[in-house]
């Protein structure tokens, strides 16, 4: 029970860290010379820029703090914020973010594929676990029959196939980033510019790493079927089956 109320709701994710500085790049200046609180131009970009990266950046450390553990993803979240503010306040050339588009994800994706030689590869965080599956019941099943080696070599490969994700949004963030960012852009331009980038790079992205990702999932499910003789419904946790009844 404890896991399902740390569990991040994935629309307040979505909301704080991509609609809303998305919306205040793009729209919030000339929002608020409608209202009449401001003249068009008159505030600086740097407010709207802060004020954007403020929000990922504070939803990224109250994450961090409740759940009271370092999360790789957290930490890279908060670097991606660090560089696109430092990027911007300091008017770097445009070579400077589209190094930063592509490099993140490709940095994640580098980060994973390590894990997967490891002891605790990816796959086995986000899919082998005790929120999702009653592991132990597998294991005793997968040690039963003797294919517990074959089963880790499974959350390897479904791992390298999560890692395969991040290399495509990578690529895509890159050839995606040379098309929006123009060199010698003003101010207010770059802020457009960025909010641009971070809603279409989600759409164009979101797609291939779900079907990989997906394809990551359905793989561990095929080996617990496999391997371990169980149905996906007899795998599950008992909260989840709890739900189903």
């Amino acid at each position: 029970m404890a896991a399902g109320k740390n569990r991040e709701n994935f629309w307040v994710s979505l909301g704080v860290n991509i609609v809303l500085p998305t919306l205040i790049l793009m729209k919030a200046q000339k929002w608020l010379a409608a209202l009449g609180w401001i003249e068009e131009g008159q505030a600086r970009p740097v407010y709207f820029f802060l004020a954007a990266l403020a929000l990922p950046l504070f939803y990224g450390v109250c994450d961090l703090f409740k759940r009271r553990k370092l999360n790789l993803f957290s930490a890279f979240g908060i670097l991606n914020v660090l560089l696109t503010g430092t990027i911007g306040l300091f008017e770097l050339s445009r070579e400077w973010i589209i190094a930063k588009e592509a490099g993140i994800p490709a940095l994640l994706g580098l980060a994973v594929l390590v894990s997967a030689y490891t002891s605790k590869p990816l796959a086995r965080v986000l899919i082998y676990n005790d929120a999702l599956l009653d592991t132990q019941k597998v294991a005793a099943a997968l040690e039963e029959r003797g294919n517990s080696q074959k089963f880790d070599a499974a959350l390897k490969a479904s791992t390298i196939l999560v890692s395969l994700s991040f290399f495509a949004s990578g690529a895509i963030q890159f050839f995606l980033a040379r098309m929006i960012y123009t060199q010698g852009a003003t101010p207010e331009e770059f802020n457009s510019q960025v909010g641009q980038m971070t809603w279409i790079s989600y759409i164009a992205v979101l797609l291939p790493c779900m079907l990989i990702t997906i394809a990551a999932f359905v793989k561990i499910i095929n080996a617990i079927k496999n391997l371990a003789g169980m149905e996906f419904e007899e795998a599950l946790s008992a909260e989840l089956r709890e739900k189903q009844k």
